[in-house]
């Protein structure tokens, strides 16, 4: 038996096989071990008892890990943490229905990070967003956003070159000052709609409405093989509607 044999297979026994597993947490009292099976980019169930190993999670998702590490189960709640270490932040699995979403991290106004994007990050002296139409959303609901990238005909996503998206959500509009609520960044895809990252409106807001800015960069080589970069800026106002539900914001970037 190789002790050090490693893999990507679900299985029973050693036919089962991880790559750099980090977080391991226990699921149910019957013995069963959610596993961060790390450099697979997956989560995998472990029934002792049967000694199976099964994925939970995998890349045929729409919300793909990357790295995931450090795992912790809320057993009450049938929820599952995972630190997402590459993708820079906290998913949420729910256990039995598998619906992942990502935990929001909110600083108090005063104490906000040095090291969060800002607006200015974003957006250019002088340069409007472009504006979506404002969408309604329930208090503690899903946001999704997507990027609908249109490329001209054979044209392709430069490998070479660092094609990124940047958001920031706060309560103040461009024309105000005001600390980030929520930020993240990624990387541009060349397949679309591409799902950026999901996130979960807070309970209340003391002005009843939010917005959401994306910035996207792209580098891109069309059919003649010369290499443009393109950027745009994106504004999407959410206003808080107790009849409002889980919505997926759209943001379309022809280039």
């Amino acid at each position: 038996m190789n002790l050090f044999a490693y893999g990507d297979k679900d299985g029973t026994g050693i036919d089962a096989k991880l790559q750099h597993p980090l977080g391991v947490a226990l699921v149910t009292d019957s013995g069963s071990i959610l596993v961060a099976d790390s450099y697979n980019h997956k989560l995998k169930l472990v029934d002792i008892s049967k000694k199976q190993c099964t994925t939970v999670w995998g890349s045929d998702r729409e919300v793909t890990l990357n790295e995931p590490g450090g795992l912790s189960v809320d057993s009450k709640q049938g929820l599952a943490y995972i630190a997402d270490t590459n993708n820079h932040s906290i998913r949420i699995l729910g256990i039995q229905d598998k619906v992942m979403s990502q935990l929001p991290v909110i600083f108090p106004r005063d104490t906000v990070d040095s090291l969060t994007i800002k607006l200015s990050d974003i957006l250019k002296p002088g340069k409007e967003p472009e504006k979506n139409e404002t969408i309604s959303v329930a208090p503690g609901s899903e946001v999704k956003v997507n990027l609908l990238l249109s490329l001209p005909v054979g044209g392709h996503v430069n490998d070479e070159a660092p094609s990124k998206w940047t958001a920031v959500i706060q309560e103040s509009s461009c024309d105000g000052a005001g600390n980030p609520i929520f930020s993240q960044t990624g990387t541009i895809q060349e397949n679309s709609p591409q799902h950026l990252f999901s996130w979960k409106m807070p309970d209340l807001s003391s002005s009843g409405r939010l917005f959401l800015y994306l910035k996207a960069k792209v580098f891109y080589c069309d059919e003649s093989k010369a290499c443009k970069m393109k950027e745009k800026v994106f504004m999407q106002e959410l206003n808080f509607e107790s009849s409002g539900a889980s919505k997926e914001v759209q943001f379309k970037f022809p280039v």
